[in-house]
């Protein structure tokens, strides 16, 4: 097989062939193809040949042509996250569909058509179906949902407790950034923490080992622009984090801001 690499198309004789319970996993039907890959030497990957680029596309937001929409993905993905906060044995259809609206059941539909969620029709569900989010699915759900945006906490303690476990924080209020300050004075002496005050007036602040952490790659990820968001998504990290080193790297004169929310290296 050239490349370790083949493709097969799904014939009446074949299907027929394939045990149920794999078929039913990948909604395998006639014309559909599978693609082998070898991944070490006797041991293959087997996948639907349209799977991957259907994932890319809805959790990496490229610019395909069904996802170019940013809110469409967006309804997508909050659906799918929806439908995992769902106990597996409690996904049957008529149930989960009641509790969705008119405009999630479209969502459903679609998400259904691109086989990114899957109905289950074996063994105790061979009569009412099971809504299945595919392995490869699910993985990258995972991923997507460990880059969610970190809900800030607002009480000067809680906030230096965030802090500490994620390297950063933004502070709106003066008067409460002026308590935070107060607390942080010894760690500041000591060169263990930075931040700036931006344009809008928000307090950005960071442990000095997160910012010199994620420096580098910060650094690559605006050599010809790029917005919080783009570096985000491509360092894997919160928008608001982005934004956070975005701005002190600005304060430190590795970053400058030509137009705004448009920053390159300096």
């Amino acid at each position: 097989m050239e490349n370790s690499r083949t493709t097969i198309k799904i014939t009446r004789e074949l299907l027929a062939l394939l045990p149920p319970h794999f078929a039913s996993a990948l909604a395998l039907k006639e014309e559909d193809e599978l693609e082998l890959s070898e991944a070490t030497p006797g041991v293959w990957v087997v996948m639907r040949k349209d799977a991957q680029q259907a994932i890319e596309c809805l959790m990496q937001q490229k610019n395909c042509a069904e996802e170019r929409h940013e809110n469409a993905s967006e309804k997508e993905l909050a659906l799918l996250k929806k439908l995992e906060s769902i106990k597996f044995d409690q996904r049957i259809p008529n149930l989960v569909n009641k509790g969705l609206t008119v405009a999630e059941r479209k969502t459903l539909e679609g998400l259904i058509k691109k086989r990114l969620v899957t109905v289950y029709r074996e063994k105790k569900y061979a009569k009412t179906g099971v809504y299945n989010i595919p392995r490869q699915v699910y993985a990258e759900l995972r991923k997507k949902q460990a880059c969610k945006e970190i809900e800030t906490p607002s009480n000067p303690d809680e906030l230096l407790k965030f802090l500490e476990e994620n390297g950063y924080m933004t502070v709106n209020e003066e008067e409460k950034m002026k308590t935070i300050a107060f607390k942080l004075e010894e760690q500041k002496k000591a060169g263990e923490i930075i931040g700036t005050r931006g344009f809008d007036r928000t307090f950005y602040i960071m442990k000095k080992k997160t910012y010199d952490a994620l420096l580098e790659k910060a650094r690559k990820a605006i050599e010809k622009g790029g917005t919080p968001s783009q570096v985000a998504e491509t360092l894997k990290i919160t928008e608001t984090l982005a934004r956070t080193m975005l701005e002190i790297m600005k304060e430190e004169g590795e970053a400058i801001e030509k137009q705004k929310n448009m920053f390159y290296t300096a």
